[in-house]
């Protein structure tokens, strides 16, 4: 997937260079960068970092080191977390301000996202 990844960036910036490469999600890949993978994306994509719907993630100090790594190359991590219904409750809008919270003290562009999962709207806030 690497060398996929890699060869997409290279193709397309040879004629274009403002095409920026996203990939997302499967942080652990850098496991096996030799530092061309990182070199070949613009920043990367992530879901369910600090929250997986209602229910704080499990995996997040497995998964932060790697998109830290992302950030101190200068490249941009976007985060969406599903944590609110389609009307936030209380807890939903607690929820929405620790996510945005956590999210913007590391420098990464947040969105915060229903947990339907549609992507099609904004949630409201108060």
């Amino acid at each position: 997937m690497m060398f996929l990844v890699e060869r997409i960036s290279g193709y397309m910036k040879k004629d274009s260079p403002d095409f920026l490469v996203y990939p997302q999600n499967a942080e652990s890949i850098f496991d096996y960068d030799d530092g061309s993978y990182l070199a070949a994306i613009d920043g990367m994509g992530t879901e369910d970092l600090w929250y997986d719907e209602t229910e704080k993630s499990s995996d997040l100090d497995e998964r932060l080191p790697y998109l830290k790594k992302v950030r101190d190359a200068g490249k941009n991590v976007l985060s969406v977390d599903y944590v609110a219904a389609e009307l936030p409750t209380p807890e939903d809008q607690k929820r929405i301000k620790d996510y945005m919270q956590r999210c913007t003290d590391e420098g990464f562009f947040c969105f915060s996202a229903m947990n339907d999962r549609e992507l099609d709207d904004w949630i409201p806030q108060q």
